[in-house]
């Protein structure tokens, strides 16, 4: 079984931020969210079961 990077403590984010920027860590993968709309990813948090709703900074 392949590990992932150890996730290091980011006080920025928010806690379902810091849930999946830990569980990319431990599945060794990487997130490009310029790149995705965010509807896409709200329907992975839903999959995921991350509670947090998305909140659009652009306005």
């Amino acid at each position: 079984m392949t590990r992932g990077a150890a996730a290091r403590e980011l006080t920025h984010l928010t806690e379902a931020e810091m849930e999946l920027y830990q569980r990319l860590c431990q599945q060794n993968q990487r997130l490009e969210q310029e790149h995705i709309p965010e509807t896409i990813v709200q329907k992975a948090f839903d999959h995921w079961g991350v509670s947090e709703r998305i909140e659009s900074n652009c306005k």
